[in-house]
């Protein structure tokens, strides 16, 4: 900023001095101090940036939601539990992780392997270990959206305490569909739900960084309406994609484990060291191709500073004491408009872009109406009626110092010619 200061004066003051009164030596003198100043102010902020590649997160927390219940679902609750295994291997502690689980398969009449759950013959990925923080019914819409603002309830059910340092793991697993995720085929929510609750979790300062990670069918819509900041969206689909399992245990008469959740916790398992430097670009997105998973992953970090290919697994997927990485800094601002819900750091969805909205055809399953618009009102999108118009949000001063300057530069240097 100094230097952007005094970049600003030594162009005025040559733009505004008789320069018939200055040495040819003095102009050149001038002009190349000018020169030299604006070189800086457009490099500085390219190297300050890629300093602040690593993350500064305090805290790691995690969230792993499988939202389907039914015998023939039972892929759904391995693809969390493997998740699961891998935060736990990677330094997380319970208290840090709150597991949701729709059914409880491993006590289910139809399972030959009473008390176990098992993915192509391993060992048993449940076990007197695990904590599972709300189960069966408890699996609700209206608990997610509780779990993730913080709010909880009478049951004294644990809910996130993160905070302004904490980087946030939000994994999904079940049934969903074009902006719309269900709940064990009687309640659904929404794409537009999604955002108001991450946009909450913004404005009440409790992240620093959130990876929403989503493995089911048209998976990446579930972030079309998200814009609030530093949230990077990893869906397994893209809009009329399937996510599709891989193998079936013939004992079971089920498969085991969905492709993409599968093929990630493996990498991990057999190369954790490569696995958890690689940045999340090459780590989670790039690997895996249409041809193994018959479908597309889809990535959107428009709204994140740092980006996917920046992050780290490590930064989401490991316990920060492992990492190393206990500070927090930030200078970065930026204006957020109530009225137009935009963001004027970037621009949302520009990766892909998703138009379609689940119709009023699929509101009557089984009989029973399903109740997402009644379970949200009053709680998603009431969370943020008392905040003001304009609110402060993070974008780096140096990008306007820098335009400024330039501007002032262009100028002065036209004078000396």
């Amino acid at each position: 900023f100094f230097f952007d200061c005094l970049l600003d004066v030594g162009c005025w003051l040559l733009a505004n001095v008789e320069l018939d009164t200055i040495s040819w030596s003095m102009k050149l003198l001038l002009g190349s101090v000018i020169a030299l100043l604006f070189a800086r102010s457009i490099f500085l902020p390219v190297i300050s940036a890629k300093k602040q590649s690593t993350s500064t997160h305090s805290s790691n927390w995690a969230v792993i939601l499988s939202s389907s219940r039914y015998w023939f679902n039972y892929r759904h609750t391995i693809n969390g539990l493997s998740i699961y295994k891998v935060l736990r291997n990677n330094g997380f502690d319970d208290d840090h992780i709150i597991l949701m689980l729709a059914d409880e398969y491993a006590v289910n009449a139809r399972n030959p392997f009473p008390n176990t759950l098992v993915q192509n013959g391993n060992k048993s990925l449940y076990d007197q270990d695990i904590e599972i923080d709300y189960r069966g019914e408890d699996v609700t819409a209206q608990h997610l959206v509780q779990v993730l603002t913080g709010a909880g309830d009478k049951t004294e059910k644990p809910v996130l305490k993160s905070d302004r340092g904490s980087n946030v793991l939000i994994y999904w697993t079940g049934h969903g569909g074009d902006q719309f995720f269900k709940f064990q085929d009687t309640e659904e929510i929404m794409a537009t739900d999604i955002a108001s609750v991450f946009r909450h979790m913004y404005l009440t300062g409790m992240y620093n960084e959130i990876l929403f990670l989503a493995d089911t069918c048209q998976a990446f819509t579930l972030g079309d309406k998200v814009n609030a900041p530093n949230v990077t969206i990893i869906g397994s689909s893209l809009k009329d994609e399937s996510s599709y399992a891989i193998g079936i245990n013939h004992q079971l008469g089920v498969s085991l484990i969905e492709r993409y959740t599968s093929a990630f916790t493996d990498r991990i398992e057999k190369r954790k060291s490569e696995m958890m430097s690689a940045t999340i670009q090459a780590g989670m997105v790039d690997p895996f191709q249409f041809s193994y998973l018959k479908a597309h992953v889809g990535l959107n970090d428009d709204l994140a500073t740092r980006k996917a290919s920046e992050a780290r697994i490590s930064d989401f997927f490991s316990n920060v004491a492992s990492t190393g990485v206990v500070e927090r800094s930030s200078n970065l601002y930026m204006l957020r408009d109530q009225n137009t819900d935009s963001f004027i750091r970037s621009k949302h969805n520009n990766a892909t872009v998703h138009t379609s909205r689940y119709a009023s055809h699929a509101a009557e399953k089984n009989g029973r109406k399903l109740q997402n618009r009644e379970i949200f009102k009053g709680t998603c999108h009431d969370l943020v009626d008392t905040e003001p118009s304009w609110t402060v949000e993070p974008i780096s001063f140096a990008a306007f110092g820098m335009v400024l300057s330039g501007l002032v530069a262009i100028y002065g240097m036209s004078r000396i010619a």
